[in-house]
């Protein structure tokens, strides 16, 4: 039989199951709980079908009524004297909600069952406007503290009267106190975001065995183990965390304990985070690793956006890759660009090499990196320096620029830009250039450009061109271009110049199309000029010691001696403190003299000089002598010339011969033996000969 109840919502009789949604400060209304509370106490009346606005029959009789209504008040009366004796009122299928100021939804809950408590404040005093006894329990549920206990339940909060988050549980504890309604939950909870910020990402979903939700607030805590995903299996990102605080909408939460976070572009771990889920952004501290593929950073503290699949860790930072790994103070990772770049006191380290920056960029494997700022790489027994170091597989290869400093045992060589090659072994090698220096021991190359192989061996060797300047102890070589080798040493020194050489010493230098310096000497050809003691030579061959002291100049010689004579000869032998030589043809002027024989040999200060082989002399009126030897005599101030001398003088007709010739360096007074001819004997007075 149905029922048309008192309160107007239908009841089955005999079950006592609410059909309708009661809202909350419906069910603790006194005067609709009166009538509830006397039905779950009076179902046996229910049963008759007495109760007022049933229809069960036609032969209900007004009495009938009558007598209904004072059954019904006689069970309310007994009803009140039970109400003690029960510890809450149990509604099946029921639902409970709240309303914001505005009227409009703030929360709902529904569930299987709904127990509901009466939790009144205790006070034993009476005052004469207590409410009678019949309301009382009722008047308990209706005062500031309630509390109801759902199971297999769901709780859904609004934001303006839209859904914003949804909730469930098997069991939810709602208590509302003068501060608000807070939501407990337990056996596992679930929630959802449905707020239309989470765009196509879609809802944000957190599973925790735990959960308290405060309404007011809108603020939410998980604990115990807390789960939390959004997206796509595709592109979906998932934590998870000891303890969780958020915002009721689920955009940001704030996660604790244990934090491990995972997207298709790599995953985290951190003591600590701040997750926004509306943006991809997170903000994590303590104990920090990132990781993606086989590429791990670690440090203090993380920046990131999961979703563009990079970020920033700061903090004490380490990261480690297939082919390498970093020390830095921060590092900045790209997952999806597959880079890193480290910043703050750097050092890299691949294999047997390490490279310490202000900065460096690399792959997220560590195969090339760039490196820059007071840099230094080391490998082996080998230092590079440099403002900027590109490298790339095991770090042997670099290309450095900005103050090139590369250092393999005694050797050192320094440019502003320079590639080295098998850093650190024997083969090790440089292509430098923009103000190249090679130096070891006291022996220098520099140059515009050049390359240094087998750096630091006994093999080593440097090919130089532009402004090539080598040097060692007091010799110094400049050219066009250049191979020096053996700098360690002055016994295994060469260098083999060409293009416009100067080779140069306190002593003396020489100039020349290309020579070759080494083993104490100098040879030099194409060209060639020696200055030396004031003389100036030139020839086409120069071979001559590296302090000119002992050097022999050939191929059509000529020059000018340091006292202004002019010389040529076929070959020219020059012996510092011993003799001036001419070989092969030599002819000479000194004043109005000019002297012709087949050698030379003079004291280097000229003060005797010996002519040999077909001598001639002869003046500006062209008067000359012939003889097989002649020999001048500075200090005696005499001239001699012997064997078979011959004298003429075509302007005075004079044609004469002797055995020897001996004149004053005035020829005022001449002296010819063994004369045979014709003419007068003053031919060469007042001519200088010598």
């Amino acid at each position: 039989m149905i029922c048309k109840s008192i309160v107007g919502f239908p009841i089955k009789l005999k079950s006592a199951i609410i059909k309708r949604q009661i809202p909350w400060d419906e069910i603790v209304n006194p005067s609709n709980l009166s009538v509830r509370l006397a039905g779950f106490l009076s179902a046996a009346v229910l049963a008759a079908g007495v109760l007022g606005g049933c229809t069960g029959g036609s032969g209900q009789t007004d009495s009938s009524r009558a007598i209904a209504r004072d059954t019904i008040k006689g069970d309310a009366e007994s009803a009140k004297d039970n109400l003690d004796k029960f510890k809450g009122v149990t509604l099946s299928g029921g639902k409970l909600s709240g309303n914001d100021s505005k009227g409009r939804p703030l929360w709902l809950v529904s569930a299987k069952t709904i127990r509901i408590f009466d939790e009144p404040e205790k006070d034993s005093a009476k005052t004469d406007g207590e409410k009678p006894d019949k309301l009382k329990a009722m008047t308990a549920l209706a005062g500031s503290s309630k509390r109801a206990e759902l199971t297999d339940a769901t709780a859904q909060l609004f934001r303006e009267g839209k859904p914003d988050t949804s909730f469930r549980s098997p069991r939810i504890i709602l208590n509302q106190t003068e501060k608000g309604v807070r939501l407990t939950f337990s056996g596992g909870m679930t929630a959802q975001s449905q707020g239309s910020w989470t765009g196509s990402r879609g809802p944000v979903s957190i599973s925790s065995p735990r959960a308290e939700v405060d309404v007011k607030t809108r603020r939410l805590w998980a604990g115990k183990g807390v789960r939390v995903v959004q997206g796509p299996a595709n592109n979906r990102v998932h934590v998870i965390a000891d303890q969780l605080r958020a915002d009721t909408n689920l955009k940001t939460t704030l996660l604790s304990g244990g934090v491990k976070a995972g997207t298709n572009q790599g995953k985290f771990s951190a003591r600590n985070a701040n997750y926004n889920w509306q943006t991809g952004r997170a903000s994590a501290r303590g104990d920090i690793s990132a990781t993606h593929d086989k590429t791990i950073i670690k440090g203090a503290r993380l920046e990131a956006d999961t979703r563009a699949g990079r970020g920033v860790m700061s903090g004490g930072v380490t990261a480690t890759g297939e082919q390498g790994n970093a020390r830095a103070g921060s590092v900045r990772y790209d997952w999806k660009a597959h880079s890193l770049s480290a910043g703050g006191g750097v050092l890299l380290t691949k294999t047997d090499v390490t490279v310490q920056a202000g900065q460096i960029v690399t792959d997220d494997k560590f195969n090339a990196a760039v490196a820059s700022g007071k840099v230094v790489l080391k490998k082996g027994d080998a230092t590079l320096r440099a403002n900027r170091v590109q490298t790339a597989g095991k770090g042997s290869t670099a290309t450095a620029s900005g103050g090139v400093v590369l250092t393999r045992g005694d050797a050192t060589v320094s440019a502003s830009s320079a590639t080295a090659n098998n850093i650190g072994e024997k083969s090790a090698s440089i292509a430098a250039s923009g103000d190249v220096r090679v130096a070891r021991g006291d022996a220098n190359v520099s140059a515009s450009s050049a390359t240094a192989y087998n750096v630091g061996e006994n093999s080593a060797y440097v090919v130089a061109s532009g402004d090539v300047r080598v040097k060692r102890g007091d010799m110094t070589l400049t050219a066009g271009r250049a191979t020096a080798s053996g700098l360690q040493d002055k016994k295994t020194l060469r260098v083999v110049a060409s293009n416009g050489v100067n080779a140069s010493s306190s002593d003396g230098s020489v100039q020349a199309g290309n020579a070759t310096w080494g083993g104490g000497r100098v040879v030099a050809s194409g060209g060639v000029t020696l200055l030396r003691d004031s003389h100036r030579l030139s020839g086409s061959r120069l071979v001559t010691n590296d302090t000119f002291t002992q050097a022999t100049l050939s191929g059509d010689v000529n020059g000018r001696l340091a006292k202004g004579e002019t010389l040529s000869a076929g070959i020219l032998l020059y012996r510092k403190g011993f003799a001036i030589q001419g070989r092969e043809g030599v002819s000479a002027r000194r004043g109005e003299l000019r002297l012709r024989a087949d050698t030379m040999d003079a004291t280097p200060d000229g003060n005797f000089i010996v002519l040999k082989g077909n001598v001639v002399v002869t003046n500006l009126d062209g008067a000359t002598v012939r003889a097989p030897v002649v020999r001048y005599d500075r200090r005696a101030q005499k001239v001699f010339a012997s064997g078979n001398v011959s004298l003429q003088d075509p302007k005075r007709g004079l044609k004469q011969n002797g055995r020897s010739l001996v004149a004053d360096l005035q020829l005022k007074q001449v002296t010819l033996t063994d004369v045979t001819g014709s003419g007068k004997m003053d031919v060469f007075k007042d001519k200088k000969i010598f």
